[in-house]
């Protein structure tokens, strides 16, 4: 299943969407980007097509309907930063 294939439901699921964003956009990921604007590195090509993007922003929304996705956001993100980078 996809990410952009998920429902935002409640308040679980919608932790699980931003969660699932912070991993498959890496902790560059900020609910204020829109989903177009991500890239990948190496190509200069979009992560998402129009249609994804499109449907990750609509989820997005509803995530703001449930809770607060930055803290969840940034939680993760460092997270991974942590074991991307030895202390």
């Amino acid at each position: 299943m996809e990410i952009w294939e998920l429902e935002v439901v409640d308040r679980n699921s919608a932790v699980r969407f931003i969660r699932l964003c912070v991993q498959e956009i890496g902790p560059g990921f900020h609910p204020d980007t829109p989903a177009s604007d991500y890239i990948v590195i190496e190509t200069g090509q979009a992560l998402f097509d129009d249609s994804a993007s499109g449907k990750l922003e609509t989820l997005l929304e509803r995530a703001f309907d449930f809770c607060d996705p930055y803290p969840v956001a940034l939680g993760d993100a460092l997270r991974v930063l942590k074991r991307r980078i030895p202390t």
